[in-house]
């Protein structure tokens, strides 16, 4: 008789336990798939965890997540905002062709629009989760660190309009962020680039649909126009804008980039990038007796090589503005040891020999660096607004580290 009580209890204990299982409404057993999931993903790679969450929509996850981020423990949380950045950075690697009507971005080769990629909303569960986590208690800096690390991944990566939807969300959360500043005080500072000016011009000056084509490819066009508009905003530039010099949107962005340096710079006076970029916009802006100022205390520091060269130049450009051309040669001089071979620097050196009365040495110096037999050599100016110090990859390893 007791055995079979024993037996009899082991069996309703058993059934007891099954109920919550049989009775699981479709919103649990997502989460319970998804959690499985985020526990066996292993960070920084595109493993059979993340290919099989990335099959989730935004939607789907929409359904859970809310109770998720008031129900789950913060390690594992951490983990699924990094298993879900890892699948955010490797759909935004893929270049594939957008479907009709999906959201899209424009790539850019020197001005020229040259692909289309699809707009990466798992970004949108990131931020979810990354908000969701800076409420609990003391995970504001590890979710700053996460902001920082992927905007200088995505700014690494040239993607612009979702680059300002990104540091939107992370100022909302951390306004006093230096970092932060810094990376959208750069954004702006790309915008008002030349080859991006010059593109958004064109495009505001794009036909109109062509009639008679057929509804595929009305959608298709409309896609694109959406897109365009996105990104037009995103740039706080009217459609209009290219036909009113009053005033130029090149300088509305040099302004909002100044802005943003300021910002950072007093928030975090020891971040030197800060004031190098702050000094290229002022210089930009025609205020070279400023940048010089600006710029030379961060030189006064130890810099690493490509904050080292970029100082460098922008002084010598704004000394040589200035006619003070012994500093600019000193200045070019400095950033041409540090990147042998650079044109940017070394043009300058040119530039400088040529105005002294030195001709013979500064043809000599442009020959050796664009002349036909010349050699080629990185050039850190190339990419001045896309890298930053400490570079994205150092900042995404140091994060994930702390999120294991």
């Amino acid at each position: 008789m007791a055995t079979l009580h024993r037996v009899g209890t082991a069996l309703v204990a058993f059934m007891v336990m099954a109920i919550p299982s049989a009775a699981q409404s479709p919103s649990e057993t997502l989460m319970l798939d998804w959690l499985a999931l985020v526990r066996s993903h292993e960070a920084g790679t595109m493993d059979d965890a993340s290919a099989s969450a990335s099959e989730l929509s935004p939607d789907q996850i929409d359904i859970f997540l809310p109770r998720a981020l008031e129900s789950i423990d913060v390690p594992t949380l951490k983990r699924a905002l990094s298993m879900h950045t890892d699948i955010a950075l490797a759909q935004q690697a893929t270049l594939a062709r957008p479907a009709v009507g999906s959201r899209t971005a424009v790539v850019l080769l020197d001005g020229l629009a040259i692909d289309d990629i699809p707009r990466a909303q798992p970004w949108r569960i990131c931020w979810k989760l990354a908000t969701g986590l800076a409420t609990r208690r003391d995970q504001g800096p590890a979710i700053a660190a996460w902001f920082r690390a992927t905007g200088a991944v995505l700014q690494q990566l040239g993607d612009c309009d979702l680059l300002a939807y990104h540091l939107d969300a992370g100022l909302s959360l951390f306004a006093r962020d230096a970092v932060i500043a810094l990376y959208a005080g750069t954004l702006h500072q790309t915008f008002a680039d030349a080859r991006v000016q010059a593109f958004i011009a064109r495009r505001q000056a794009a036909p109109t649909m062509p009639s008679g084509i057929s509804p595929l490819a009305q959608s298709k066009w409309a896609a694109f126009e959406q897109a365009r508009r996105d990104l037009d905003r995103r740039m706080r530039v009217g459609r209009d804008a290219a036909t009113r010099n009053e005033p130029q949107a090149a300088d509305i962005e040099l302004g909002l980039a100044r802005d943003f340096f300021r910002r950072a710079l007093q928030l975090d006076p020891s971040l030197h990038e800060t004031r190098i970029r702050l000094a290229h916009v002022m210089s930009d802006l025609g205020n070279h007796e400023e940048a010089v100022a600006t710029v030379k205390p961060a030189l006064a520091t130890t810099l690493g090589p490509f904050l080292e060269f970029y100082a460098a130049v922008i002084l010598g450009r704004s000394e040589e503005h200035l006619g003070h051309y012994a500093a600019a040669g000193d200045a070019y001089a400095r950033a041409a040891a540090r990147f042998p071979g650079a044109q940017s620097a070394e043009l300058g050196r040119s530039r400088i020999a040529l105005t002294q009365g030195r001709a013979d040495d500064a043809v000599a110096i442009a020959v050796g660096v664009v002349g036909p037999e010349s050699p080629e050599h990185a050039d850190p100016w190339s990419s001045y607004f896309r890298v930053h110090d400490p570079d994205a990859g150092a900042l995404l390893a140091a994060w994930r580290e702390g999120a294991k």
